[in-house]
């Protein structure tokens, strides 16, 4: 059984995504398989923007209207996403 990251089974944090965010350690960059296939200097740039954020259930990673800014890869769980119309269909 993998182990549940912090937030993923309790309320929706407080704190936005981008305040929660963290460097990732030595162990979640080796555990990252396309950074690898990065040149040095790719990497470099990759590796120097790279943020960790645990998210809870439910809670909202982007919404239609908003500039894309960040692009997500998922460690652990799943990530689903839908495009409503304002009727919400």
């Amino acid at each position: 059984m993998t182990d549940l990251p912090p937030y993923a089974s309790g309320p929706a944090p407080t704190a936005s995504l981008l305040q929660r965010a963290r460097r990732p350690s030595v162990a979640e960059l080796a555990g990252i398989p396309w950074l690898h296939g990065l040149d040095a200097n790719e990497r470099a740039v990759a590796v120097d923007d790279l943020k960790v954020v645990s998210v809870a259930t439910g809670e909202l990673l982007c919404r239609v209207g908003r500039p894309p800014t960040f692009w997500f890869g998922v460690i652990v769980g799943l990530l689903k996403m839908s495009h409503d119309t304002a009727l919400g269909v």
